[in-house]
């Protein structure tokens, strides 16, 4: 027997290939099998999804051998791309899903395949430990879940449907215990100012054309809507990660960029007309301002450079009779009791504190339409009509809304400690990114119905989920450590 050299022989690794191939040629032979008695039958929707599992086999290896860091940006930007990316792929299933859906999807399968797999770096992997992961999360599932189920068996609401996704988007926390903190911070300075600038060609051509992204585009205050309001909730995302930025010592990119998309993603809030954005906005960006240091100094350095940039557009928009102005300045006139969406909204409100009331600690469950009379005409619509907290109020009771501030609580709180403690540049960034980001959503839940667009509850999670990616720094954990005997001690 000839002695071993640690270089595996042709002999004894040709049957292994060999038995590859013929997996490999028997695994084709049965797919395109399927593929003819699909098309023989008449099922396209099925002929399509053969078609692509050799490309999703093949993009699952890919993401199973690297980081998750382009998975978490995807579950953060999703609302900045295009609308197919966030409306219902065309299945024919009775079923719907969204492309959120495939994101969380692939974020469980390739965690699940690193876990199986010997790679070492995968099982030297530090475990995600967030307490919005624990007790209020447990919390907040048995709400969402039982309040589902009871809408199902009282008004038919899907029970795998918009309020599961509540829950079930936590699973996002497999990918982001599989991220690079710092190519993490620049995937996300990309993806946010690259889609900001995507989406200034988006307001040109609408504002060309007189067209709008929004489905609802006439103001109830005169003009048309020309961005989407969700598009400005992540657009806001933009402008408080170029503040932040720009409050760093070492930040990714030259700060003129900063200051650059800091004063595009304004402009851009402003042309969606939103005023719940605008209120959320001013609000965090006025806590940031009094609390932070940094952030005064970085908010008043780009004034040179904002001043005669505003000043021009409005001369600009001025000359060539822009409706833009006029709308703006309607918008954020507080005389607002004449408003037809405001009092539109005062009913709708009125109707879901009616359902409360019926069932105060446990809710009424998802899915009962609400009904009322607005200037002599009757309206019908859903639970999910203009405010996110009375949804769950209503649907879920105290229990459901409460067990959902006590998750948003503790991983804000989470990271506002990491916060304090973190060193690395690019940590502080994210941390604070992903706490003023994430208040700023849930914010504006309280004038928009946030909570069940898939979309946007999956940017929530991981905004949510974000700071545990960030390690607890080594003088606050050795602090713990020495802590925890003493108080086992004393109980």
């Amino acid at each position: 027997m000839p002695p071993y050299t640690g270089v595996p022989s042709r002999r004894r690794s040709w049957p292994w290939r060999v038995e590859l191939d013929l997996r490999i040629l028997l695994a084709a032979l049965a797919l395109n099998a399927l593929a003819l008695v699909a098309v023989g039958t008449g099922r396209p929707h099925l002929t399509i999804a053969i078609g692509l599992t050799p490309v999703l086999i093949v993009g699952l290896a890919l993401l199973s051998g690297t980081d998750a860091t382009v998975l978490v940006v995807a579950a953060l930007t999703l609302g900045l791309t295009i609308p197919t990316l966030n409306n219902p792929l065309p299945l024919g299933t009775s079923i719907q899903v969204f492309p959120s859906d495939i994101v969380l999807v692939l974020a469980l399968v390739t965690w699940f395949t690193a876990r199986v797999s010997r790679d070492p770096e995968a099982q030297r992997r530090v475990p995600l430990r967030s307490p919005a992961l624990g007790l209020p999360l447990l919390l907040f599932t048995i709400a969402i879940a039982s309040a589902a189920y009871r809408g199902h068996a009282a008004y038919g609401e899907s029970l795998i449907g918009r309020p599961a996704r509540m829950f079930l988007y936590a699973a996002i926390a497999c990918a982001l215990v599989r991220v690079d903190r710092q190519r993490l911070y620049r995937g996300i300075v990309l993806a946010f100012y690259g889609a900001t600038v995507w989406q200034l060609f988006n307001a040109a051509y609408y504002m060309a054309t007189g067209g709008s992204q929004s489905i609802a585009p006439d103001l109830s205050t005169g003009g048309t809507r020309v961005l989407s309001i969700s598009v400005s909730l992540y657009l806001s995302g933009t402008f408080f990660l170029a503040l932040i930025n720009l409050a760093l010592e070492r930040p990714y990119g030259p700060k003129p960029l900063h200051a650059a998309v800091l004063l595009l993603s304004g402009v851009e809030i402003a042309l969606a007309f939103s005023r719940g954005t605008f209120i959320t906005l001013t609000f965090l960006a006025v806590i940031l301002f009094l609390f932070l240091r940094d952030i005064r100094v970085a908010a008043l350095a780009p004034l040179p450079l904002a001043i005669p940039v505003l000043v021009a557009g409005v001369l600009v928009l001025a000359r060539t009779n822009s409706t833009v102005i006029p709308t703006l300045v309607k918008r954020i006139n507080p005389s607002i009791s004449a408003d037809n969406s405001f009092r539109w909204r005062q009913k709708a409100n009125d109707e879901l504190l009616k359902q409360f009331h019926q069932s105060p600690l446990f809710g009424v469950g998802f899915g009962k339409g609400i009904h009322f009379v607005l200037e002599g005409q009757e309206v019908n619509t859903t639970q999910q009509a203009h405010n996110d907290f009375l949804y769950l109020l209503a649907g879920s009771g105290i229990f459901g809304l409460g067990s959902f501030l006590l998750v948003v609580t503790a991983a804000i709180g989470n990271a506002l400690r990491r916060l304090r403690g973190a060193v690395e540049p690019h940590d502080r960034a994210l941390l604070l990114f992903a706490a003023v980001t994430s208040a700023s959503f849930v914010l504006n839940g309280l004038v928009e119905p946030l909570i069940t667009l898939p979309s946007v509850i999956l940017t929530i999670w991981t905004l949510l989920l974000l700071p545990a990616a960030v390690p607890v720094p080594a003088a606050a954990r050795i602090r713990r450590e020495q802590l925890e005997p003493a108080a086992a001690q004393l109980t």
